[in-house]
C-alpha cells in the first residue's frame, strides 16, 4: 500500500518505495492479493489500536465489508478460544462464523434496525470489554453503549466522530464516558503487509473480494467507487487493469 502522501494504487503504472512492497503469497492470484493491503492493514492496526487481550468479548461493525471481515479473523486470533467475537453486519454474514465470528447479528434483519439489543440480550452481562466500528455514524453510537467501564472503543469510520482529537502526530486516544477511545486512519507498513502475507499464505487469513470491475476506465472506476461507498459489499473492490 502506498503511502497516501504520494502516488495512488489505481493506475497502469504507479511509483513505490520497495519497503512497501510485499510478494504475493504462494495461492493468491492479483485479484485476490489487491484486494488485501488496505483491509488488512487496517484490521490489524485497529485491533493493536484496541489492545485486543486473550478472553476479551469483542464487538465489530461492519463486519462483512473488506474491512471487517478481517478484523474478525484478526480479533479471533487475539482474543482466542475463551474470547469472544460478535460480528454486527449485512450480506455475507453467514460466511463470518467460518472465519472466527462466535456471534453473528444481520441487522438487516432485525425489526427497526435494533441490532444492538440482539447483542445485549445475546452477551452474558451485555457488554463487551472492547468495540471495533468499521462503520461510524448511528453504528458507533449504539456499539459504544455496549462498552463496559473501562473498556475500548475503536473507529475507522468516515468522517471522524465528533469526540475524534488530532494532535501533532496523529490523531489521539481520548478518554470519555469511561471508555478509552480513538479514531484512527490506516498507515503504509511493509513490514506488517509481510506478516499479513505469511499469515495469508499459512491460510490462517483469508482475503475476501466483493466486486471486480474489468478495465481502468472512467466508467468502472466510478462504479467502483460508488458501490464501495454504498455498502453491502461482502470484500474489497478491485479494478482488474489488465
Amino acid at each position: 500500500m502506498p503511502p497516501f502522501t504520494g502516488q495512488g494504487g489505481l493506475a497502469e503504472f504507479a511509483v513505490c518505495d520497495v519497503k512497501f512492497l510485499v510478494k504475493i503469497p504462494e495461492g493468491l492470484g492479483d485479484v485476490e492479493a489487491a484486494s488485501v493491503p488496505r483491509a488488512a492493514l487496517t484490521a490489524v492496526q485497529a485491533c493493536e489500536r484496541a489492545d485486543l487481550k486473550e478472553g476479551e468479548r469483542v464487538l465489530i461493525t461492519g463486519a462483512t465489508g473488506a474491512v471487517g471481515r478481517m478484523v474478525v479473523q484478526v480479533a479471533r486470533k487475539m482474543v482466542g478460544e475463551k474470547g469472544v467475537v460478535v460480528a454486527v453486519g449485512g450480506v455475507g454474514g453467514e460466511q463470518l462464523e467460518g472465519l472466527g465470528a462466535g456471534m453473528v447479528v444481520n441487522y438487516r434483519e432485525i425489526e427497526g434496525g435494533r441490532w444492538e439489543e440482539v447483542v445485549r440480550k445475546g452477551l452474558k452481562g451485555g457488554e463487551v470489554d472492547v468495540f471495533v466500528d468499521c462503520v461510524g455514524g448511528e453504528s458507533l453510537e449504539k456499539g459504544t453503549k455496549l462498552g463496559k467501564s473501562g473498556g475500548r472503543v475503536v473507529t475507522v469510520g468516515s468522517p471522524p466522530p465528533t469526540w475524534a482529537k488530532k494532535g501533532n502526530k496523529g490523531w489521539e486516544e481520548i478518554e470519555e464516558g469511561g471508555l478509552r477511545k480513538v479514531f484512527f486512519i490506516v498507515e503504509e507498513d511493509g513490514q506488517q503487509l509481510k506478516d499479513i502475507a505469511d499469515r495469508l499464505e499459512s491460510g490462517e487469513l483469508k482475503s475476501s473480494v466483493g466486486l471486480v470491475i474489468n478495465g481502468l476506465t472512467e466508467e468502472g472506476v466510478r462504479e467502483a467507487y460508488s458501490k464501495g461507498l454504498k455498502g453491502g459489499l461482502s470484500g474489497s473492490v478491485v479494478v482488474k487493469i489488465a
